[in-house]
């Protein structure tokens, strides 16, 4: 029998069959993968968000080429209209003058005193800022800022010629990115894992293979994964005879095959396997029902398959199978006399 299960796995099935048999029995699996694959993908993103221009962000991008009087300033108003859930901001200003400037990075109450000191011809030493250049021809750099602030409030770019006539170029980029939507999609992943789980919890409530018998998982899960369907029914059918011949074998009775082997072990009138009580009408009947039930199920299942060639669906043989474990459930709770005339389960009669 070892063998014949080794020259069975050995067998190869056409390549679609395979492929289509792998993705019945592992889908799920394959879904928990590129779940897991996409959540991790999504916290790597949102990490490297404020070090790398992915894809997910607003720019606003603009530039100038502007004269400035001696007596005069140049101003930008740089403010965000649209909400972004989960921000990060990043200012970046390069300019490039034919004279030296001062380039502030002031907030709308900065810019309040800037322009009353401005009007009072003050000193500008005195004002706060976010950021200040001070005494360049030309110079570049960057901000990271509070995009509540943006929102809420806008921030002002402010060029002072320092009371020179100023020809500058400026340029200015203010990205915001976007990670509500790498959080979104966390959020969905989560979600599908969970609907994931819940599914998996209710089929399996349902898996026919929980609630088969032990000799069933052992002989035909295997086959019956690799899509040998036939052969899953075929080695479930042969441990059944075989559980039968060693009774009869153990008792010393006629070797007899199929049929006649149920016939001779399974008789309601002198049984070597009970499976009710016969000294009672009822029991007898039970015993008889049972005997037909075992002779039905070797015609119909394991006849065809020892002489015929079969081919079977999925369904079919979960169906099949649902038969064959009537008939282990039938010896389990079924019993023999022993050789001192006492009840024993049939399991342990033949391994004794």
């Amino acid at each position: 029998m070892k063998n014949s299960k080794k020259k069975t796995e050995d067998i190869k099935l056409p390549f679609k069959t395979r492929i289509n048999n792998y993705l019945d029995n592992n889908l799920y699996n394959l879904f928990i993968v590129v779940i897991v694959i996409g959540l991790f993908l999504n916290i790597f993103l949102w990490l490297l968000t404020p070090i790398f221009t992915l894809p997910i962000y607003k720019l606003e991008d603009s530039s100038y080429d502007q004269d400035i009087r001696y007596d005069s300033y140049f101003v930008q108003e740089i403010r965000i209209n649209h909400p972004v859930i989960l921000p990060y901001s990043e200012l970046f200003v390069s300019y490039k003058g034919d004279n030296i400037i001062d380039v502030y990075i002031l907030n709308s109450a900065q810019y309040t005193k800037y322009l009353e000191i401005k009007a009072q011809n003050g000193y500008l030493d005195d004002i706060n800022y976010i950021s200040h250049q001070n005494n360049k021809l030309l110079g570049s750099f960057s901000l990271i800022l509070d995009y509540k602030d943006l929102f809420n409030d806008p921030i002002y770019i402010v060029i002072e010629p320092n009371n020179n006539n100023v020809d500058i170029d400026i340029i200015y980029k203010l990205i915001t990115f976007e990670r509500f939507w790498y959080l979104l999609s966390f959020i969905i992943m989560i979600f599908l894992f969970c609907l994931l789980l819940i599914f998996r919890r209710i089929s399996n409530k349902n898996y026919p293979w929980n609630y088969f018998h032990d000799i069933i998982i052992n002989e035909a899960y295997r086959l019956f994964k690799k899509g040998f369907f036939d052969k899953s029914i075929a080695a479930v059918d042969n441990e059944i005879e075989q559980i039968l011949k060693k009774v009869n074998k153990k008792k010393g009775l006629k070797r007899n095959f199929g049929v006649q082997l149920i016939e001779q072990i399974f008789s309601e009138n002198s049984p070597v396997i009970f499976l009710d009580d016969i000294s009672t009408v009822e029991g007898k009947e039970k015993q008889k029902d049972y005997k037909n039930y075992f002779k039905s199920c070797f015609k119909r299942i394991r006849n065809p398959f020892a002489h015929e060639n079969f081919s079977l669906q999925k369904q079919e043989t979960i169906r099949k199978l649902h038969l064959l474990d009537e008939m282990l459930i039938a010896l389990e709770e079924g019993y023999v006399l022993n050789d001192q005339g006492e009840k024993e389960t049939i399991f342990e009669y033949i391994k004794s």
